[in-house]
């Protein structure tokens, strides 16, 4: 696994588990990870001309708790999962 950023980073700090340009697929995807216990945030975005929702994890306090997300993800099988800035 990639290591997390630096702890001095400014704003909360997010793992980004998938973008879907349907948003009941990114709703189900929210209530498929918090039935897990994780915390899940949508956001809903602009991309090329169309409305995208991304499905975060997190935020993360410190880099520990970032690199535990990444790896619960992963372990989930969201190999693309990255570090994003909430």
């Amino acid at each position: 696994a990639a290591p997390a950023p630096a702890p001095d980073l400014p704003g909360p700090r997010y793992v980004q588990i998938g973008m879907f340009a349907v948003s009941g697929n990114a709703e189900r995807l929210r209530r498929q990870l918090e039935a897990d216990g994780l915390a899940v945030v949508l956001r809903e975005r602009s991309l090329g001309g169309r409305t995208v929702t991304r499905v975060l994890i997190g935020p993360a306090a410190t880099a520990a708790e970032l690199q535990r997300l990444l790896d619960a993800a992963r372990q989930r099988g969201f190999a693309d999962a990255l570090v994003v800035r909430g």
